[in-house]
């Protein structure tokens, strides 16, 4: 079955509308110099593997869920495993602005209304162990566990896979390359699955597909 997975392809294409955010005219202190992100948080498809037969939407996993990583706003792309035939999808939680590690569990919570596009690559998914991310400056790699550390050593293999792929490298000289020119962050440290990402600037490699998200 997995030999057979697909991935979508999740872009958000346009600034979402934002409508009232929670706590909007109750709050007393004004944050002028936080980056504004608006983006949803929760993406969701197909719902998990056959094998689970209830799964959670909250905590994230490898079909998505609750994925609180900041940079998943407009221009970017979101790539999802694909399970099961004939996968539905649905998103929210959209937050206005958030840190890496939300770490007291919330954001800038709001309303709001985004234009999304899928593009479904057949064949794709079978050798993706987490979802993958992009935008025009960056390839994102995630790694995920309940354990922080195994999170870390998740994105790292995502990263030196993603490196050997797309620069024809070893797997030592991508481990590396991870060493000296990827970011490893923590995106979300408050859910019962932990996620780290790692930041892989397209600028590393000499070609690089054109992306939807550049006019």
């Amino acid at each position: 079955m997995e030999d057979d997975l697909a991935v979508v392809a999740f872009q958000m294409l346009v600034e979402p509308n934002a409508g009232r955010s929670l706590g909007q005219t109750e709050a007393s202190v004004a944050l002028p110099d936080l980056q504004r992100s608006r983006c949803f948080r929760r993406h969701s498809e197909g719902a998990p593997p056959p094998d689970l037969i209830v799964a959670s939407s909250g905590p994230p996993n490898k079909w998505a869920g609750n994925l609180d990583l900041k940079v998943l706003g407009v221009g970017s792309t979101l790539y999802i495993p694909v399970f099961n035939e004939g996968a539905l999808f649905f998103t929210g939680d959209p937050h206005g602005v958030q840190g890496d590690g939300e770490v007291d569990g919330g954001a800038l919570e709001q309303s709001l209304t985004g234009t999304l596009q899928f593009i479904l690559h057949k064949g794709a998914g079978k050798t993706m162990r987490w979802p993958r991310a992009e935008d025009a400056t960056n390839y994102y790699t995630l790694g995920l566990d309940v354990d922080l550390n195994i999170a870390m050593k998740e994105a790292v293999r995502e990263t030196v896979g993603l490196l050997q792929a797309k620069a024809g490298v070893t797997a030592a000289e991508a481990y590396a390359i991870a060493s000296m020119g990827v970011d490893f962050r923590v995106a979300e440290a408050v859910d019962s699955m932990l996620l780290i990402y790692g930041v892989v600037p397209k600028k590393f490699f000499k070609q690089n597909p054109a992306y939807w998200g550049v006019k």
